[in-house]
């Protein structure tokens, strides 16, 4: 899958998880990757994700002087740890 940044990214992953609801195929658990993300990264890092979870972390990879993608891989493998467990 193709994105030129993340808000592009975290757009592509919630059209999906509705298209996915709308078929039935995940009962009504829209969006609920974005929404917990969003929310594990404002609690966590204390970052506003009122623009989305992609805005929020491109501005931080900014501050960082980091590439955004890095950044991500970064806190997905945290935040995966915490949700699954």
């Amino acid at each position: 899958m193709y994105f030129k940044n993340l808000e592009e990214l975290e757009a592509l992953l919630a059209g999906h998880a509705y298209a996915f609801t709308q078929l039935g195929l995940v009962g009504d658990r829209a969006d609920t990757f974005n929404t917990a993300f969003g929310n594990w990264l404002a609690e966590q890092y204390e970052l506003s994700t009122a623009g989305g979870w992609g805005y929020a972390l491109q501005e931080d990879a900014e501050t960082r002087d980091v590439a955004p993608v890095f950044l991500l891989a970064e806190r997905l493998n945290k935040f995966w740890n915490d949700w699954l467990s």
